[in-house]
């Protein structure tokens, strides 16, 4: 494999949306020819140095050739058992269906590093369980949005700090697809973006919405509030407003090429630093109060305790 670092890509999806980030991620780790790219193909242009994509694995062996003539992807294997033998990493892949963190579980078990797309889980109980897993046989694991990765929080930084202690913030994007596990499959988005800046903390979850439309109240032990908003009328949205006693200030995040990049890039110093970048407690975290958001709107807006 050389100087570079193998990764195996886990699951291409079925076209469309289900296809969105096998192929992004591919375009970003393996580069891409647009002659032999179809126009219709979501691609990204800044390339992660030290790693590129040299096996996939899917169901469906058709996907996942497609996959490989088009990114350069040098082997499609017929097993997981045949990727993991040859690679230094994995990323299982989201392809809207919401059970894509099944497929880590023998990379998890066989020590693979591995990083499992968003969200971890829709279950709180199968996210404790994954990590645990990963504990137990001492794998790196790691799971996130790309938001958390985002060029404009590095760039927020003094306008941050200007706003003095924060007492409130709100984190808004769209949300559409999955019904009320949008709040879990968007809403991770907007609440990565917010926990880049704020960290976990939160102790209580209420969803005040209603039919697909997630207005979530987040309070933090140390009393600030956070506002969750996951709407399927918006434009694509992704933003940050943060509220403190000395002012306040936003972080619209619209280079998606940066954020992709810096997450497959911060995936592939895990495997060259063999260390977490995210502790996995706040990873938890970030599931349980998706979770308790959706539970909350489906018991007319309780209150629930994180």
């Amino acid at each position: 494999m050389g100087s570079d670092f193998g990764i195996g890509l886990i699951g291409v999806g079925r076209g469309g949306a289900s296809s969105y980030h096998a192929r992004s991620f591919s375009s970003i780790l393996n580069g891409f020819d647009p002659l032999r790219t179809p126009a219709d193909w979501p691609v990204h242009s800044n390339p992660v140095t030290g790693a590129r994509v040299t096996a996939v694995w899917d169901e469906d062996a058709a996907a996942a050739r497609e996959l490989a003539e088009v990114f350069s992807i040098a082997r499609v294997a017929q097993t997981m058992e045949e990727v993991a033998s040859e690679v230094d990493g994995v990323i299982v892949v989201d392809d809207i269906t919401m059970t894509h963190q099944q497929r880590a579980r023998f990379f998890l078990r066989e020590g693979v590093p591995t990083f499992i797309d968003k969200p971890l889980s829709c279950s709180y109980e199968e996210a404790v369980e994954l990590v645990e897993l990963a504990e137990s046989a001492g794998t790196l694991l790691m799971s996130s949005s790309a938001l958390r990765y985002a060029r404009e929080i590095d760039e927020a930084h003094s306008q941050l700090a200007a706003v003095g202690p924060v007492s409130l913030a709100t984190a808004i994007c769209q949300g559409q697809y999955m019904g009320e596990d949008a709040v879990i499959h968007y809403g991770i988005h907007p609440l990565e973006l917010a926990y880049a800046v704020l960290g976990p903390g939160v102790t209580t979850v209420r969803n005040v919405g209603e039919q697909g439309r997630h207005v979530v109240k987040l309070a933090y032990a140390d009393g600030r509030v956070l506002v969750l908003l996951v709407f399927p009328e918006l434009a694509q949205t992704f933003r940050l407003d943060v509220y403190g006693q000395d002012g306040a200030t936003s972080i619209t995040v619209e280079d998606w090429d940066y954020f992709y990049w810096n997450m497959l890039q911060t995936f592939v110093g895990m495997i060259r630093e063999r260390s977490l970048p995210i502790p996995l407690s706040e990873t938890l975290e970030i599931i349980r109060v998706l979770t308790a958001a959706k539970k909350s709107l489906t018991e007319g807006g309780t209150q629930i305790s994180i």
